[in-house]
């Protein structure tokens, strides 16, 4: 697939379900009362394919996310070459003791690209210094395609090729763990955000930040391009492992 992850439309189809169809019959031949086994299905009104992004917003049922949350319990794979467990099926509990910081990016997102990039490069810089302090991304599942967790691991071209340095080496846009969401897991939704959240959880594995864009209204800026937002996450991880554990 040859889209420019900084001009991606996606495209999704929805069909009916043979139960909707079945039902569609029915109603269409006058007929009338249940269906044994349904349960207020929605019947779908056309075939055409629709161009929409993912849905990528928070489910208002399930609330938004609080401090004292515990860490959500999911297990995806990895799928970052440069870490340790690449391939690897497991979850958050694997960081629990750790101050960790979980972020919600998709590889179609020029914005989530430019964060990820600031991330690597924050994460690098707290590792340098000593603080262990683990960063992890997890990509919707509706983006499960091979080009959007490519963008999300290199730095890609106009044509969506990795990049490579003067040794022949690929130039990575992050190192940290990157794991790839599913329809069945929905981890996503059980962190109860949206794109561009930012989860920082303490050394017990409790919920000590959520961040949501401001213009999505939330009351820190989280945009790394802009002036302070970097000091401000460094300060804050910091902070979060000279705190109790309890």
């Amino acid at each position: 697939m040859a889209a420019s992850t900084n001009n991606v439309t996606m495209r999704l189809f929805r069909r009916p379900s043979l139960l909707s169809l079945t039902l569609a019959l029915l109603l269409a031949a006058g007929c009338e009362g249940d269906v044994t086994g349904a349960s207020s299905p929605s019947i779908a009104t056309s075939n055409t394919a629709q161009t929409i992004r993912p849905d990528t917003s928070p489910s208002e049922s399930k609330g938004k996310p609080e401090a004292g949350d515990v860490l959500p319990i999911w297990s995806l794979q990895n799928y970052q070459p440069n870490s340790p467990r690449f391939e690897q099926t497991y979850g958050l509990e694997a960081y629990k003791g750790t101050v960790t910081l979980v972020a919600l990016f998709a590889g179609w997102c020029s914005y989530c690209l430019d964060q990820a990039l600031a991330l690597e490069d924050l994460w690098q810089e707290l590792l340098a210094a000593g603080y262990e302090i683990q960063f992890v991304a997890i990509h919707p599942n509706d983006s499960d395609e091979e080009i959007y967790r490519n963008a999300l691991i290199y730095q890609l071209d106009e044509e969506d090729n990795i990049t490579y340095d003067t040794a022949g080496k690929p130039i990575y846009r992050s190192t940290y763990p990157l794991f790839q969401d599913t329809e069945q897991v929905d981890a996503w939704g059980l962190h109860r955000g949206a794109k561009d959240d930012f989860y920082l959880y303490g050394t017990n594995g409790t919920l000590k930040l959520w961040l949501t864009p401001t213009t999505e209204g939330g009351s820190v800026d989280t945009d790394f391009s802009h002036d302070g937002v970097r000091e401000y996450f460094k300060k804050r991880l910091i902070q979060m492992t000279q705190e109790p554990a309890g």
